[in-house]
């Protein structure tokens, strides 16, 4: 009974592990989309402003390309903030409703994670052991990741 307690424990560390991790993310995602939309402002600002101005506005229609291409990257951020909200349920849900309590250790546990962020998350929480340790390396990954990386 102490090993299904202790696999227990774990899977509820991990799940409010993964979703404070993704509530730490949302925060990246979200300040980035806001700098991101204010600055669509300041160039349709522009672009208003210098009509006339032929050699500008090719430069601002670039900018606002690249722009446009950042805010897709930014909102593909909440596809995948929902499959990692679902996998960090998935093992509570089925212990819950189905009786079946999925260990961490095991395979098929780590084969649900079909992030690089999770699998990072994972394998940080299963070497500390410590929660606010793994959260303060998730945010470290988190900020080291750049806007190239997110495009899939």
């Amino acid at each position: 009974m102490d090993r299904k307690l202790d696999i227990i424990k774990k899977l509820v560390q991990l799940s409010s592990l993964q979703k404070q991790a993704a509530i730490v993310e949302s925060e990246v995602h979200m300040n980035r989309l806001t700098s991101t939309i204010t600055q669509l402002i300041d160039i349709e600002k522009n672009i208003t402003e210098n009509l006339s101005n032929h050699e500008l506005l090719v430069a601002l229609t670039n900018q606002l390309k690249s722009l446009v291409i950042n805010t897709t990257i930014e909102l593909q951020f909440y596809d995948r903030l929902k499959q990692k909200l679902q996998h960090a349920d998935s093992p509570l849900t089925e212990w819950t409703e189905l009786g079946k309590i999925k260990n961490p250790n095991d395979e098929e546990f780590i084969n649900d994670y079909s992030t690089e962020e999770e699998r990072y998350l994972y394998q940080q929480f299963m070497e500390s052991g410590d929660i606010e340790k793994t959260l303060q390396s998730i945010e470290s990954f988190q900020a080291n990741k750049s806007l190239d990386d997110e495009l899939f």
